[in-house]
């Protein structure tokens, strides 16, 4: 068995950018003889990383038409979470033949959250703009996949029969949402509004098989 949990400060991770990032890992080996013709063997490992990022900036920007003053702060979290597990199941059905099956699944999940604001004002704290902009994204994966091997071997030297069938399945899904809206106070153009969103899905099916002899 094993596990481990760690907690870092102004990093960078894959994605997510500066922030505080936690990590959280477990997982386990087994392996035993259930009877003299049956081996088993399997793994198991979980995986969770969360990472948070909070920022505050207040600038000024001196123009010759005047100073602009911009107050802006944001914050971001980020999550993946990932479940893995392999087996193998080794059957002696007698001496000179055998069959393994060695089945195995892959979950990942993944989202992600950001939210930020701006205001601008001038040197007369007369309003300019302000805007609000807020986006999510999440996506699920699931992996499954098995392999049949079945051997035989016969008296002579360097004969045998080999059947192997392998299937994997794979399913995917993703949604995300943006919303945005920015307000003009001394400008004639209009302001503008967003709010976008999509989903998506996939699936995929390998299925393949070999015959040696």
């Amino acid at each position: 068995m094993g596990g481990g949990r760690n907690a870092r400060g102004n990093t960078r991770t894959t994605g997510s950018g500066k922030g505080i990032t936690e990590s959280n890992l477990v997982g386990f080996n087994y392996n035993d003889e259930w009877s003299k013709d049956l081996q088993t063997m399997g793994s198991y490992n979980f995986s969770n990383t969360i990472n948070k990022n909070e920022s505050k900036s207040n600038q000024a920007n001196f123009l010759p038409t005047g100073t602009i003053f911009t107050e802006s702060d944001s914050k971001a979290r980020s999550e993946n979470t990932g479940n893995k597990a392999n087996f193998e199941f080794e059957y002696k059905i007698n001496p000179t033949t055998r069959i393994v099956v060695t089945p195995k699944i892959d979950q990942s999940r993944s989202n992600s959250l950001s939210e930020s604001s701006s205001f601008s004002k001038d040197e007369n704290e007369a309003s300019l703009n302000e805007s609000d902009s807020k986006s999510y994204r999440e996506t699920k994966s699931t992996n499954f996949g098995n392999t049949i091997n079945f051997n035989k071997a016969f008296e002579k030297k360097s004969r045998n029969l080999s059947f192997v069938f392998n299937n994997n399945n794979t399913n995917s899904d993703s949604e995300s949402l943006n919303q945005s809206k920015t307000v003009f106070y001394q400008d004639i153009k209009p302001n503008d509004e967003r709010n976008q969103s999509s989903k998506n899905g996939n699936t995929l099916i390998r299925i393949r098989l070999i015959l040696n002899i």
